[in-house]
């Protein structure tokens, strides 16, 4: 895990340095404050262990040089969810003071600074997606959009700040963990299916199986939130393991 995880990193600073060079440092400092160091890098681990899975690859013995294309979607995958976690933590929607053992973007800079990089990284993985060099590029790039757009991923962030101002049922909380988290998880494995050449009958598998990981993940991150030393109103109302909801 933790060699797979540097080397999913050097693509990281690698695509880092390539596709934002043109940025002035002291904005470039915001994008590396919210990417670097990294997370668990779950999600680009997933696309990696998918990848040689499904292509009888050793994981162990794998080069990510030698498959730019994954390169480049694991590290789209990256970017889009640093977008998410900063655009999460704004004072607008989870309003968050700490993330991976530090400030939040918004604290260790400003909103409108964080906001920015937010929007940034977000357009950044839709450009390393475009650079994918594959006959059903496209393809892969509209079913990301689908994903992860206004009917995906951003109506799952809708849903859970309207579970403020509403009661849901469990249904419904898992309708949210579905497009706001799992739906994240169904675009590393499609994609990854799209790139090995598969057919649309193991891309709706690969689609099934993303949507039942993101679901797992996100219960039991949601039962690992309850350890933390303040619980804030807002995980109080959303988090399940709290509340009894009723269907």
């Amino acid at each position: 895990m933790r060699e797979l995880n540097n080397l999913i990193e050097r693509d990281l600073k690698t695509h880092f340095n390539s596709y934002l060079s043109e940025i002035p440092n002291d904005f470039l400092e915001v994008f590396n404050y919210a990417l670097f160091p990294t997370g668990k890098l779950f999600r680009a681990n997933l696309v990696w262990r998918y990848f040689c899975d499904i292509n009888d690859l050793h994981l162990d013995k794998i080069n990510t040089q030698k498959y730019p294309n994954t390169q480049l979607l694991s590290s789209a995958i990256e970017y889009h969810h640093a977008y998410t976690l900063i655009h999460d933590d704004l004072p607008c929607m989870d309003d968050d003071d700490l993330r991976r053992g530090k400030p939040t973007t918004h604290k260790k800079y400003n909103e409108w600074k964080a906001l920015l990089a937010g929007d940034g990284l977000l357009n950044c993985s839709y450009e390393l997606l475009a650079n994918i060099n594959h006959p059903n590029g496209m393809k892969i790039i509209k079913e990301f959009s689908k994903l992860c757009g206004a009917s995906g991923l951003i109506l799952g962030q809708y849903l859970d700040l309207m579970q403020n101002e509403r009661g849901f049922k469990m249904s419904q909380i898992l309708k949210i963990h579905r497009l706001k988290t799992s739906n994240l998880f169904i675009s590393c494995l499609v994609a990854v299916a799209i790139i090995s050449n598969k057919n649309e009958t193991f891309i709706s598998s690969s689609r099934e199986l993303g949507k039942n990981i993101g679901l797992v993940f996100q219960l039991i991150d949601d039962l690992t939130e309850l350890s933390a030393l303040r619980i804030s109103s807002h995980e109080r109302s959303i988090n399940p393991w709290l509340n009894n909801y009723s269907e």
